[in-house]
């Protein structure tokens, strides 16, 4: 062959195409993103339901078990020096006496609970023992401890009720059932300074509005609002509404008095600490009957309060 054979020349990429290449896979890029997001958060919020559907799980075999819902939290005694040995349980949440039925019975073996929540002694249990995974939202934080504390945090809370157009109200932290519509109450004495014999005293028979229509458990508020000067909204503090009692103690619960995911419409207290979660749009909350729904923010309010009672009369279906 000479040198007036076919020649092959090299021949690369100009700029102008390079800058083409580099912007189409910047837009790929930004296309595939929001999708991976949308991905990982909807592997979160099927996580959040499985944790749930376990909570449902341990309330149905607790019941069958002991014949009652457990109790929401457990009460000082009467005479808080003559507790020791009479009194069980003194000030913990029905998370605490849930613990076994959630695969965690050597978690619950290690507290003394002849003594109260925040005696010296379980104080150290919360030291020595990780925090269980189950209890918190994969959407919201890893599983975790109070800052500068012993203790535990959490992302779930029992239903107290809802405020209904009868009057009848909520009620976070009672033992008188004509105070709290919801299916987690505190138990009731057995006599005047008696201890009560039973770790709660609702039933699922006393769920009157049915099992399917009524809350048991949903994700619990701990975000801020603030306006456009930083100033707290509803006065209420991340510390104040995510503190160890409001996990392990006696505030376990919430209600609907207030709509999820946003301000109090009153003052924190007893009657007012609202649900809330980190998934877009909504919470996700447990039935009675162990199944578990996500619920729309912009549920209308009434039907959201009649959910979360156990006696509306008023049965209501979620959307």
């Amino acid at each position: 062959m000479t040198n007036a054979s076919v020649r092959r020349t090299a021949r690369g990429f100009t700029l102008v195409e390079l800058l083409v290449v580099i912007a189409i896979i910047g837009v790929l890029v930004a296309l595939l993103l929001p999708a991976v997001q949308q991905a990982r958060e909807a592997a979160r919020r099927m996580q959040c339901v499985n944790n749930m559907k376990q909570m449902g799980l341990a309330v149905h075999n607790f019941h069958d078990t002991h014949g009652v819902i457990p109790a929401a939290s457990f009460s000082q005694p009467p005479d808080p020096d003559n507790q020791v040995g009479i009194w069980r349980y003194v000030r913990f949440s029905g998370w605490v006496v849930l613990l076994p039925f959630i695969e965690q019975q050597q978690f619950h073996d290690a507290f003394d609970i002849e003594q109260a929540v925040d005696s010296t002694f379980n104080v150290n249990v919360f030291q020595q023992v990780d925090p269980i995974a189950g209890y918190f939202c994969p959407s919201r934080r890893p599983p975790e401890r109070v800052p500068d504390s012993a203790y535990h945090r959490g992302d779930y809370a029992f239903c107290a009720g809802g405020e209904l157009p009868n009057g009848t109200a909520s009620h976070c932290n009672t033992v008188n059932p004509a105070l709290a519509n919801g299916m987690f109450l505190r138990p009731r004495s057995e006599s005047n300074g008696q201890p009560y014999k039973r770790p709660g005293q609702l039933t699922f028979a006393q769920v009157e509005d049915g099992l399917s229509n009524t809350f048991a458990i949903g994700e619990k508020r701990i975000e801020e609002f603030r306006d456009l000067n930083n100033d707290l909204i509803d006065n209420v503090e991340q510390a104040q509404i995510d503190w160890v009692h409001f996990r392990w103690g006696y505030h376990s619960t919430r209600n609907t008095t207030s709509p999820m995911n946003g301000p109090l419409l009153g003052a924190l207290n007893d009657l007012d600490a609202n649900f809330g979660s980190k998934h877009p749009g909504g919470c996700n909350f447990l039935l009675g009957d162990g199944s578990v729904r996500f619920v729309p923010e912009t549920i209308d309010h009434l039907v959201y309060n009649l959910v979360a009672a156990r006696n509306s009369g008023r049965p209501a279906t979620l959307p």
